[in-house]
């Protein structure tokens, strides 16, 4: 059986396997950050698959010929689509630097970290308690823009519409509270 090398780790196939599949199933970063996400998933047309082989695989298919004329690659750096390369006998894989494995001045070491955006940290919410002592109900629409103004999201500037313009009724907190304790009904479970 085959032993496919890819930095440092061997990986022992079956003859004939597909280079992408064995490199997948052993958990190894064949891609780019972003190119997990954007791949082709083996069709062979983005070319972020790009590896330097040494060692004896299957001859290049037209498609993978093709893709690998387009930029950001170049017929001249010898790289193969690992997707379309067959294991026919012992490899040494080596994988290169960029979204496409196009830059053969960085290869790519297993255990460094890799070029990528950094990822999007989760921002705690704000918690705010509302200053003010009453609550004005005029609209759901009022409600919403005075929850705005008190976060700091919006300016609190007047509106200039009829119903901004009439007089608001004043419900306190206690008020409320004792509007509710009345509405409950007594004894029941």
């Amino acid at each position: 059986m085959p032993i496919v090398t890819f930095g440092g780790v061997q990986i022992e196939c079956e003859l004939g396997a597909n280079l992408r599949r064995v490199l997948l199933n052993a958990k190894l970063p064949l891609y780019h950050p972003v190119a997990r996400v954007t791949n082709c998933r083996g069709l062979g047309v983005c070319g972020t698959c790009a590896v330097k082989l040494r060692g004896s695989a299957s001859w290049p298919t037209k498609i993978e010929a093709a893709r690998l004329r387009l930029p950001p690659h170049t017929a001249e750096a010898g790289l193969r689509l690992a997707c379309k390369v067959l294991v026919h006998g012992d490899l040494d894989v080596e994988k290169f630097g960029g979204v496409w494995g196009q830059d053969l001045n960085r290869p790519v070491r297993l255990g460094e970290p890799r070029s990528c955006p950094p990822p999007c940290l989760p921002v705690a919410p704000k918690v705010f308690e509302p200053a003010v002592p009453s609550i004005q109900f005029r609209s759901s629409r009022s409600v919403i823009r005075s929850l705005h103004v008190a976060s700091g999201r919006r300016p609190a500037s007047p509106r200039r519409h009829r119903a901004a313009m009439s007089e608001p009724a004043r419900v306190t907190r206690a008020k409320l509270v004792q509007l509710v304790r009345e509405r409950e009904p007594v004894g029941t479970f």
